[in-house]
């Protein structure tokens, strides 16, 4: 009987450690998360920003550049925003959910993708899918990141151009709604329509248009200099977006994921508390026994 009391009280400090472990890793996600927020927040006025300039461009011409054109291919490219770790609940499983249904709603058209983040290679590898270009954003600073996802965007252009059987690039997201709750979502990125930049943006487009006729721009030194540099920082934009909402997400994600696993933990203890309580008052009632039973012999 000390041997299993032994046993319980040794189960009862693991847990605890586990516990406090676990409640840590909840702590760190909530101070990430409200990091990645105030960012998430803050980009995206800059993103508008970018996305007026355009907008009031194409109010006064005719804009040409490979991103504006719409065609129909065969072939679509998915960027999946994905972890570089796991002990985030259901945050990759929601994500292949939702590729799992662009799979089925794309009718026979041949799917590729981009992976962001070492998760989504898992994802693409058990549907099946190539993976054409891939990239990490883990333990970089912004400027790491937001210069790896320019470079993406170059080759997502150069594609896009270059592919004529590429119909569109769409991005795949777990997307932040609040701290409790996230949702994988899908975005379109390319061609850059009007009904693309209202999703992307949520913006009223015909207002900043109709308020765009009254001025009359200038554009210096040309139109297609100026779409060079403004569609790829456009592009960049929505793609930082997209990755800080990911990592919002994630961290929501693995914040309640802790805490469940810390309240779990909780009540392991207690159970493993009862126990020992349990086996205790067996030996001393064990003991008792045996004295009164020794006495009356004696």
């Amino acid at each position: 009987m000390a041997l299993q009391t032994k046993v319980i009280k040794q189960k009862i400090v693991s847990v605890g450690n586990v516990q406090k472990v676990t409640k840590t890793m909840e702590l760190v996600s909530v101070a990430k998360m409200r990091k990645a927020v105030d960012a998430m927040k803050k980009g995206d006025h800059y993103g508008k920003a970018i996305l007026e300039m355009l907008v009031r461009m194409a109010t006064q011409r005719h804009l040409d550049h490979p991103a504006l054109r719409s065609r129909v291919g065969v072939k679509r490219l998915v960027i999946i925003f994905s972890a570089d770790r796991g002990l985030c609940g259901q945050y990759h499983s929601r994500l292949e959910k939702r590729v799992k249904k662009v799979i089925e709603d794309s009718k026979g058209d041949f799917i590729e993708c981009v992976a962001v983040g070492s998760e989504a290679h898992k994802i693409a590898k058990r549907l099946s899918i190539n993976v054409r270009y891939s990239v990490s954003l883990a333990n970089t600073s912004r400027e790491e990141a937001r210069d790896t996802l320019s470079k993406l965007v170059g080759w997502l252009l150069q594609t896009y151009q270059n592919d004529k059987e590429l119909g569109r690039v769409s991005c795949i997201v777990n997307h932040f709604e609040n701290a409790m709750t996230y949702k994988a979502v899908r975005s379109q990125l390319l061609p850059l329509d009007n009904e693309t930049i209202s999703e992307l943006f949520g913006s009223d487009i015909l207002e900043t248009i109709d308020e765009a006729k009254h001025y009359n721009y200038s554009i210096e030194p040309n139109e297609d200099d100026v779409l060079e540099d403004v569609i790829p920082e456009l592009l960049t934009s929505v793609l930082e977006q997209f990755s800080l909402d990911a990592a919002a997400a994630e961290h929501s994600a693995r914040m309640v994921a802790m805490r469940r696993a810390s309240d779990n933990a909780e009540r392991m203890k207690e159970d493993l508390v009862r126990m020992y309580n349990r086996a205790r008052q067996e030996a001393v009632t064990k003991e008792i026994i045996e004295i009164i039973n020794t006495a009356g012999a004696v």
